[in-house]
């Protein structure tokens, strides 16, 4: 029942892109039918040179891009509460080789409200609900009970290779790294 909301909001939203416009075209060529308005430029890579009532529509067509993209945005998070981020994960010693223990991924924790994750070598999915503005609460990743390594702030916004998609709440390929800082011991993967 909530998909069929979903994706009655998402035609509606389209509706109105498509139809609203049309209001200040149609007002354009009643009071001004002798007026030529031109426009020409490119529009999704289509090279545009329209007149008259059509042109100001395609102006206003365009403009209302940023507004329906948000929209649609809004939209999606009904169907998408949670954010999904996923990506390869690395362990690194202090000599920089990586580790590749079971017991150490599986010891990954992951500090939000509620828990939601999960970790294997290489891979991570880490599922969040979003704050009240949509977006992702801050996200700190450590590894309890093991010296050495450091918590993780995981910051997708600085990720260049992350591909980020706001309608389904997804952002994949986070790449994420765990360095081993020396310690005074020799690490030991088996659990002690």
């Amino acid at each position: 029942m909530v998909e069929m909301l979903v994706y009655a909001g998402l035609v509606g939203v389209l509706v109105v892109w498509l139809l609203l416009p049309l209001v200040p075209a149609i007002l354009l060529y009643w009071l001004f039918p002798d007026q030529q308005f031109k426009t020409t430029g490119w529009l999704a890579n289509f090279k545009i040179n329209a007149t008259g009532a059509f042109g100001g529509y395609l102006v206003l067509f365009a403009a209302m891009i940023p507004f329906v993209k948000s929209a649609e945005d809004h939209v999606g998070s009904f169907l998408h509460p949670c954010w999904m981020i996923s990506g390869k994960l690395k362990i690194l010693n202090s000599d920089n080789s990586e580790i590749h223990s079971p017991d150490l991924f599986s010891a990954i924790r992951m500090r939000t409200v509620p828990d939601s994750y999960s970790f294997g070598d290489p891979e991570y999915v880490v599922t969040v609900r979003a704050d009240d503005s949509g977006d992702l609460p801050p996200i700190t990743l450590f590894i309890p009970d093991i010296a050495g390594f450091t918590p993780q702030d995981l910051d997708v916004e600085s990720r260049a290779q992350a591909k980020r998609s706001s309608f389904y709440k997804t952002i994949k390929n986070v790449e994420l790294t765990f360095k081993r800082i020396p310690v005074n011991a020799s690490y030991d993967s088996h659990t002690q």
